[in-house]
């Protein structure tokens, strides 16, 4: 018989000196990116690179990681399946965001014309900028908030996060609705990366959903053009509630699955 694991217990000063370090130092790096992305304007793609470059040493200074440091070293076909798994759920979300924009008249589609080029220029610059994103936008909150803050705050600061960025780093005179549908997609985001402990997931579904909503949906397979974008829309925020709503409740089946056979373990040792 094993005598099952106590939960350790960090030293509350401890916790709050890290937790000031992941913020000061997060906001720093932010203010970082953001002086690169302003300095680099011309030269958009070499932007995004460097900003990534940036984000992933500082990110993993703060302790951010692409996978759970707690276990074991995935291998490069599990981080694929992660990523993959993402992917089908980002292009999925896509797929209803387009569909439903166009089905009540909110967008309108038309024919693209397809070229290899634009399409691999448009998937490079999706995976790169869901990979600063996702470290700076989930990674930092959620290492700031640490595993014991509930799940619903977690989920909540992700939102706002995505929220504030849309506002201050969006165009000038960024819609209300466009903001909504960023806070929403990122409480969803931030839904699959405490799901998957790690940024695979996230990263896949970030990655996939800018790709077709960006490069296949606009020119390339197909043109759809809406009055102030795809995200300005009451169908937007309503798809947006919807995203949210599905993250929180993959979560929660997760956690309440993981109490079950805690629960289970707990019986098989008396």
């Amino acid at each position: 018989m094993t005598t099952p694991k106590r939960p350790i217990k960090l030293d509350p000063r401890a916790r709050l000196r890290d937790t000031a370090r992941v913020v000061g130092g997060g906001a720093a790096l932010f203010a970082v990116v953001q002086t690169i992305g302003a300095y680099m304007a011309q030269n958009h793609t070499g932007a995004v690179v460097a900003q990534v470059v940036v984000a992933e040493l500082g990110t993993g200074w703060l302790g951010v990681t692409w996978s759970d440091p707690l276990a074991p070293m995935p291998t490069a076909g599990t981080m694929a399946k992660r990523a993959l798994r993402g992917a089908a759920f980002g292009a999925a979300a896509s797929v209803i965001l387009v569909g439903a924009s166009v089905l009540v008249r909110a967008a309108k589609a038309g024919a693209g014309s397809a070229g290899v080029a634009p399409i691999l220029m448009g998937l490079f610059m999706s995976a790169f900028v869901a990979a600063r994103d996702e470290l700076l936008l989930r990674g930092l909150p959620l290492r700031a908030l640490g595993k014991q803050t509930p799940v619903w705050l977690r989920l909540v600061v992700c939102g706002l996060a995505a929220g504030a960025f849309r506002f201050g780093a969006g165009p000038e005179g960024v819609s209300a609705a466009s903001v909504a549908f960023s806070a929403l997609s990122g409480s969803a985001l931030g839904a699959l990366w405490i799901e998957d402990r790690g940024v695979w997931l996230a990263w896949g579904a970030n990655a996939a959903f800018a790709f077709v909503t960006g490069t296949l949906a606009q020119g390339t397979l197909i043109d759809v053009t809406a009055a102030k974008g795809l995200d300005a829309s009451l169908v937007a925020i309503v798809c947006g509630v919807f995203f949210a709503a599905s993250g929180a409740a993959l979560v929660m089946r997760t956690k309440r699955g993981a109490a079950s056979n805690e629960d289970g373990r707990g019986k098989g040792l008396q």
